[in-house]
């Protein structure tokens, strides 16, 4: 977080891959409650989202943007 805040002015999103996400969860969950980030207007970013179960879990700690294979075109 401290080098996020040096460059505070030139982050638009914050991309946090699936092993992060998936093992350290209360890390996540501060990044996405952090006041720094939110009133700056970061974006947090959960990648490799696969299933409606993971996406569910991203969302109960408040990811709002995602990416991964459970998103693409049928």
């Amino acid at each position: 977080l401290d080098r996020v805040i040096k460059s505070i002015d030139f982050i638009e999103s914050i991309k946090i891959d699936k092993v992060v996400w998936k093992n350290f969860t209360e890390v996540v969950k501060g990044l996405v409650e952090s006041e720094v980030l939110k009133k700056s207007n970061i974006k947090i970013i959960a990648e490799k989202v696969e299933t409606e179960e993971e996406l569910k879990k991203l969302i109960s700690i408040g990811v709002k943007y995602f990416q991964g294979w459970y998103f693409k075109k049928m």
